[in-house]
């Protein structure tokens, strides 16, 4: 085979240089879109769990907060239920329901309303000469009677000081006249049904209205 004219060879070679150009315009384009693609694109975040979510440790049968909840309320600090088998086994009496009210009850009056009670059960009773009287022979019911006895000097003690008050106030009047008109006074409001010293060693009940 002849070779080409000249003319075609260098019209060949031209050819070839413009496709090359071509190819290497085209990489370059690319690359460069690669590149300024390259700064807006990244990897995403990738977070690892070392434990469970909630829906997992639910789905084992795993509750947190139940368990927290039953676990304070096991701590919790309450009364145990023991018999009366057990108390007596220990030494101790069970008292009766109505004793545990009735000292309840107690424990909530003042001394006035305690006193009240006491007069009611001929207990303690206001003597002739004004000051109370523990009076254990007719009381009626079971009462301590070391309390009733801080009950009565609590109460004497309080009178007597009113008395010299009063002395204080009128010292123009005798004591005796002053302690019993106070006593006339205080006959008044003692309660209904209360033991009271009409005379000396003469004890009754003050009659109800």
């Amino acid at each position: 085979m002849s070779p080409p004219p000249p003319a075609v060879a260098t019209a060949r070679r031209l050819a070839r240089r413009c496709l090359g150009a071509a190819a290497r315009a085209r990489v370059g384009v690319v690359l460069g879109l690669v590149a300024s693609a390259g700064a807006c694109v990244r990897a995403p975040d990738v977070f690892v769990v070392d434990r469970r979510t909630a829906l997992e440790a639910e789905a084992a049968g795993r509750f947190a907060d139940l368990e927290a909840r039953l676990e304070r309320d096991a701590l919790a600090p309450e009364p145990m239920p023991l018999s009366r088998a057990a108390l007596e086994r220990a030494g101790l009496r069970a008292a009766a329901p109505e004793d545990a009210i009735s000292r309840f009850s107690a424990a909530l009056r003042t001394d006035a309303d305690r006193c009240d009670v006491l007069l009611q059960r001929r207990c303690v009773g206001e003597g002739h000469d004004g000051l109370l009287r523990a009076t254990p022979k007719p009381c009626q019911g079971a009462v301590d009677d070391a309390e009733v006895v801080q009950l009565v000097e609590r109460h004497n003690r309080a009178r007597q000081q009113l008395w010299a008050w009063l002395e204080r106030k009128a010292p123009q009047a005798a004591p005796a006249t002053l302690r019993a008109a106070w006593r006339q006074r205080q006959l008044e409001r003692v309660i209904c049904g209360g033991w009271v010293e009409m005379q000396p060693g003469e004890w009754r009940e003050k009659a109800c209205p």
